[in-house]
Order: C-alpha cells, then structure tokens, then sequence
C-alpha cells in the first residue's frame, strides 16, 4: 500500500478552506487557542454538519486575549458546547473521515495566515477516523476532556473581564496568538481583591 505524503506550509487557511467545503458529515477541531477566524469559518459549514472542537478554557488565556472567549462561545452555540483540556497542544482539523491536518497552526487568524507553520495531511480513512476518536478522548488524556456548555462559557465572562483589568497594561496587549503566553503575576493585594469580587464556586475554587 502506498501513501501519498502532503505537507501543508503557511498559509495553512487554503487547505482548510478547500477542505471545509467539501464537508458533508463532521467537522473537528483541536486547538489550544481560538480566535474569531475559526467561528467565522464555521458559518461556511451545512447546517447538518457536526462540529466539534476541544481547546482551552484558561481564565488568564482568555484575560490576555491569547484565546478568544467570545469565538469559543460561538463555536459553542454551533457545537452544542466545546470539549476542554487545560493541557491541550495538539492542532488537528479533520473533515469528515476522508481527511485530516496535523499542524503547528493554531486556529486563529495568525496561525492561519501569518505565523509560518508546517503540518502533514492524513488522507488513509483508517487513520482519519482513529484520529478523530484520540481528539474526542482528549488523546489519551486522564482525566478525559469536560464538555463546557455556551452557559458556562458565559459565566467565564466576568471573571475574565476582572482580571484582564487587573492585569499590567503590557501584558493585555500581547499578541492573541501567542504559542506560550507569560504566566501572570498578581501581588498579593491584587490577588486578594481579585478572588473576594468573585462570589461562589469560583471564589472557592480560587
């Protein structure tokens, strides 16, 4: 058996184009940040097209614009929610079970058009589906992904607002599309008032 080998260079949005065109059944997306590219791209899917996506919901991702909160409640609507995994890398875009992508490109309109990424297509049927199943499973992960529904996405809103306003000026204008963003650090009376403006769970989680 032979294979065709395909690899996929910058600009990574023609591929993904092409291939959300053709797609009849399932659309799946893993990537750990998100950006209003990808639910822009989503409005060209037929309405009885499954989407599903897992990615991140870190609180300080979303405060410093890495990821985009309100892309990822969109996709949500359309998904009838997102699979989350806080330690999630990967970027894999698989089009039904005839296709696949396997980047380094983050679906947000830098990773698509203006960082300089490489990935490798997977076209074996086989391969594609197994693929598809180790994305729904978080590949491989323990504890498995949490489905995270367009309520509480919404809930994250506030929070995320607060501590963006809490955060140094510098830090709130990064890129979105930063692969490590820096870690935030708070002084302990920021830190203080930050958790006693939350109230519930998320205080107590804090």
């Amino acid at each position: 058996m032979r294979f065709l080998l395909m690899i996929v260079v910058s600009p990574s949005d023609t591929w993904l184009k092409e291939a959300v065109a053709d797609c009849t059944k399932s659309f799946s997306v893993a990537s750990p940040y998100i950006g209003s590219y990808l639910a822009t791209l989503a409005k060209r899917l037929e309405h009885g097209v499954q989407l599903t996506v897992l990615t991140r919901t870190v609180l300080s991702e979303f405060a410093t614009r890495s990821s985009d909160l309100d892309a990822v409640i969109k996709l949500a609507r359309r998904a009838g929610g997102v699979l989350s995994l806080s330690s999630l890398h990967a970027k894999t875009y698989i089009v039904d079970d005839r296709r696949a992508l396997i980047t380094s490109a983050n679906a947000t309109h830098s990773g698509m058009h203006r960082n300089w990424e490489c990935g490798y297509q997977l076209t074996d049927k086989s391969n594609v589906r197994t693929l598809r199943r180790m994305l729904l499973h978080g590949f491989g992960s323990t504890p498995p992904p949490q489905l995270w529904t367009v309520h509480d996405l919404y809930e994250l809103q506030e929070p995320v607002e607060k501590l963006r306003s809490a955060l140094p000026r510098p830090v709130v204008r990064l890129s979105a599309d930063i692969e490590t963003p820096r870690r935030v650090q708070l002084h302990r009376k920021e830190y203080s008032r930050l958790v006693h403006s939350f109230s519930g769970w998320l205080q107590l989680t804090l």
